[in-house]
């Protein structure tokens, strides 16, 4: 069977048929799939990881390599009104923080040394420095410059916060499982300052201000508090990270709330402190907000992708216009989040 031909040219009109390829009396038609002008199209775009998309009908999904150091497929659809969306680089996780993770795994494994953990947290420190090139896909560097990373996963209904605190966590697993002595390793970045190790203080406060000259460190409100005289035994383990995150919307408790504090990840190891509470001070990122209430991120919520957040076993204990005071009864992963748009009352 011979097949004619048929060009759709760039102003959308069907050229003459070409029947060059039929030797015979019976051809099969052409694909009369609808012709539209080019001028219809979504326009060639270089986005911002250099990510070239070429010029595509309305109503294309595509699929493409990430790009650079990259592994993984980055996707975008050009919608019917001829404007591509956001890329998708979900999909998309850089050698280096591949690398890390399978590092992570063999640590977890326990074929692991202190040495070998140190390397793991330096260069999650160093990866993430140049938090710009990061995509949403590798540990998020979640500063305000990366208000559109936040975007693409608040777009596809996921909390970002997910990626790093719960990576952060693994990295403090796997830190505890290998170290012997009181001492600690303390990691610091432009958002994140992530402080590893045991001790038996009297009294743990973090973050520890006299270990960083970061201004965002220093210039914040927030800290953690527990005092190791209410638990069994006064030698306790103890790490903790502290994470700082800004545009994330949460929809939750029939309303829209804001994270409108730092997140803090404190976690206590080992069996020696099983009755305590813990006392967290937020500074607020943004003023005119309401309605703060103490949460933390349960990864395993019932009928959500990634976790949700959560205000069981906490209590407000103050709030005014400049920060809250929270009681928790467990260590996990804390923030403040409050109503956008109405005025605090001091109480």
């Amino acid at each position: 069977m011979d097949i004619v031909s048929r060009n759709c040219n760039g102003d959308g009109i069907w050229e003459e048929p070409n029947y060059i390829q039929c030797s015979t009396h019976y051809c099969e038609e052409p694909n009369y799939s609808q012709c539209i002008s080019t001028k219809h199209y979504c326009r060639e775009n270089v986005d911002r990881f250099n990510t070239k998309w070429s010029m595509k009908k309305p109503k294309t999904q595509v699929t493409l390599f990430c790009t650079g150091e990259y592994v993984g497929n980055v996707s975008r659809h050009c919608n019917g009104i001829r404007i591509w969306d956001r890329p998708n680089y979900r999909q998309c996780i850089s050698i280096s923080i591949q690398y890390l993770q399978e590092q992570t795994a063999r640590l977890v494994s326990g074929g692991s040394e202190y040495n070998r953990v140190t390397i793991i947290l330096e260069d999650l420190q160093n990866i993430t420095r140049d938090h710009t090139g990061l995509r949403s896909g590798d540990l998020l560097a979640s500063s305000g410059k990366n208000h559109q990373t936040w975007e693409e996963l608040k777009d596809e209904g996921s909390s970002g916060a997910t990626s790093l605190v719960n990576a952060e966590t693994e990295y403090n697993k796997a830190f505890n499982q290998v170290i012997d002595g009181e001492f600690s390793v303390v990691v610091v970045k432009n958002n994140v300052v992530m402080e590893v190790g045991k001790n038996s203080l009297d009294e743990i406060t973090v973050p520890d201000r006299l270990k960083t000259s970061d201004s965002w460190i220093a210039d914040s409100a927030t800290e953690i508090k527990l005092k190791t005289n209410i638990c069994s035994s006064k030698r306790i383990h103890t790490n903790c990270s502290i994470a700082r995150y800004k545009y994330l919307e949460v929809q939750s408790f029939g309303g829209s709330y804001d994270v409108n504090s730092i997140i803090a990840d404190f976690t206590i190891t080992g069996r020696s402190c099983l009755n305590f509470s813990l006392i967290i001070i937020f500074g607020h990122l943004l003023g005119n907000f309401s309605g703060p209430f103490c949460g933390f991120w349960n990864f395993t919520a019932l009928n959500t992708l990634n976790g949700a957040w959560s205000s069981f076993g906490s209590r407000v204990m103050n709030s005014t216009d400049s920060y809250t005071i929270c009681e928790y009864n467990h260590t996990t992963n804390f923030a403040v989040l409050m109503s956008p748009g109405l005025t605090i009352c001091q109480k």
